[in-house]
């Protein structure tokens, strides 16, 4: 699986505006498979966190409620240019993904 993330931060007046979408499937481990009539194996992002300037920011623990491919759009304050944010993900396999972004 590619952990391929976009990040993209938009500054206005020191709000940035934060948009990630991560490319992740995102299986509960209920749906079945059409051809076998087995059970696709869990596979979800469990753990989201926001670092700024290498501090945590935010920190969000997931289900596997969650669409295949999330997206989070989420505003930080008191943001100054060239600060930098780092978003990170595990999921339920140890799987993990990162990407950073500098405020403009």
């Amino acid at each position: 699986m590619s952990n391929t993330m976009k990040v993209r931060v938009k500054n206005k007046n020191g709000v940035v505006d934060v948009k990630v979408i991560i490319n992740h499937p995102m299986e509960n481990g209920l749906r079945l498979n059409p051809q076998s009539g087995n059970k696709i194996p869990a596979h979800f992002i469990n753990q989201f966190i926001i670092l700024v300037n290498g501090e945590e920011a935010l920190v969000s623990r997931c289900t596997g409620g969650l669409s295949k491919n999330p997206f989070y759009g989420f505003k930080l304050s008191d943001m100054k240019p060239n600060d930098r944010i780092t978003v990170n993900w595990t999921d339920n396999t140890g799987q993990s993904g990162s990407a950073d972004a500098v405020v403009n």
